[in-house]
């Protein structure tokens, strides 16, 4: 596909005074060339795109066009860190947070806006645009339930300065709530939920504020990361305030 064969569908994402229905159309045939077309990514956001896309996510009056404009920036975001960026740059982090609270009632609407939250992680913990992943922690769908596990890990792998606010602002206990509600049976969702509160506990100092010093056992009550987590807690018990180890 040429460049040429781009413009008249990015023309009309980009008009103001395109027809809804259409605009939501073309966003969703950009969405699906660079799902398929890696090497058309960036020629699509070339085109000025991107932008549009991200000022389409607060979109109130078309469901449609927020929800495709959702599915470009994430493919976007999927193929290259430079494309993040550019995402990130175009205002995304605050736009997501209205786009979730938009689509707070659309399970398919949360999971693009969760994935695009995890992809461009640092960004949106520093800008605080990543309470509604952690809100979505409390959904009682399985799927967002493990797509926002699965973000919060994304987002505390990048290091302390992004787990210390997601547990302070309610992702641990959430991750523990949810932990509770899991069904024996589902071994996938009780997986991301472990390996997100792992990503929590790794990338933080211990113990986690606001509480000083949480029983480990209650903290991890309902995962299996009990024993991970009292492994965390005897470590720091044996640890002397200047650093150093105690001797054993």
């Amino acid at each position: 596909m040429r460049v040429k064969a781009l413009e008249p569908l990015t023309m009309m994402v980009r008009g103001a005074n395109t027809p809804q229905d259409l605009k939501a159309a073309a966003l969703n045939a950009l969405a699906q060339v660079c799902r398929h077309h890696d090497e058309l990514v960036n020629q699509v956001a070339n085109q000025g795109v991107l932008q549009s896309a991200v000022t389409a996510l607060t979109d109130k009056m078309t469901p449609a066009i927020r929800r495709n404009a959702a599915a470009l920036l994430l493919q976007a975001t999927q193929k290259t860190p430079d494309l993040a960026e550019v995402v990130c740059k175009g205002g995304a982090p605050a736009a997501l947070q209205k786009y979730m609270a938009l689509e707070a009632g659309n399970v398919d609407g949360l999971l693009a806006g969760i994935m695009i939250t995890a992809l461009l992680a640092k960004a949106v913990v520093d800008s605080g645009a990543g309470l509604p992943v952690i809100e979505a922690l409390k959904h009682s769908d399985s799927q967002v339930m493990g797509c926002s596990a699965w973000a919060v890990e994304q987002m505390a792998q990048h290091g302390e300065e992004c787990a210390g606010p997601l547990i302070e602002a309610g992702a641990l206990q959430h991750l523990m709530d949810m932990a509770a509600r899991v069904p024996k049976k589902d071994l996938d969702l009780a997986a991301k939920v472990k390996a997100s509160t792992k990503a929590l506990f790794t990338h933080t100092a211990w113990p986690p504020n606001p509480n000083p010093n949480p029983p480990p056992t209650l903290l991890c009550r309902g995962i299996s990361v009990t024993g991970y987590c009292q492994d965390m807690h005897d470590k720091h018990a044996r640890t002397r305030p200047d650093g150093r180890p105690t001797s054993m």
